[in-house]
């Protein structure tokens, strides 16, 4: 019987770049797979079909960065700052999201599945659809009351009086699912 392995542009799998600067830089299809990338900068990186499995990115900055369709199944993204990145279709099965800080997040069809310390706050701002996979913890408590209208309220980001207005309906919604959890 003969196995497939996937081919990628660039094997670097467990080296350490901690503090390496790859913004701006193209990295489609490259394996980082158990690398080492603390503080590293990814900011504004074109990284579709990236791996970065069980990759080390506390305190990366992955900023406006394109991961669309990328491997991090067990990524440590502790602390790591993710405003407006792709992640569209991004398998993030077991990451951990300690304290990362997420604004405008695209996590359309995204799998984050039994990830780690991802929270409510962090999901607000990002855009999440019907195919994407939450943990348990959060639709548990949350997507029946917000999250499923968060996709409602987070369509346009670009009409700032309707980014406002939905957000106060987002903290309100919120505020009632926490007392209601509360008294349970």
């Amino acid at each position: 019987m003969e196995t497939h392995k996937k081919r990628y542009a660039l094997n670097l799998r467990g080296i350490d770049l901690s503090g390496a600067d790859f913004s701006r830089r193209t990295l489609i299809g490259v394996n980082f797979k158990k690398a080492k990338l603390v503080q590293t900068n990814f900011n504004k990186a074109n990284m579709q079909g990236i791996n970065l499995a069980c990759s080390n990115l506390k305190g990366a900055k992955i900023n406006f960065a394109n991961l669309e369709s990328g491997n991090l199944i067990n990524a440590n993204l502790m602390q790591a700052e993710l405003t407006e990145t792709n992640l569209k279709n991004a398998c993030l099965h077991g990451a951990n999201f300690l304290w990362a800080q997420f604004e405008k997040v695209d996590l359309r069809g995204a799998d984050l599945q039994m990830a780690k310390n991802l929270t409510l706050d962090q999901l607000v701002n990002s855009r999440i659809d019907k195919n994407t996979r939450l943990p348990d913890y959060i639709q548990t408590f949350h997507r029946p009351i917000t999250v499923l209208k968060l996709s409602q309220f987070t369509r346009n980001f670009k009409n700032k009086s309707g980014y406002k207005r939905n957000m106060r309906k987002i903290i309100s919604l919120k505020s009632k699912l926490d007392q209601r959890n509360f008294n349970n």
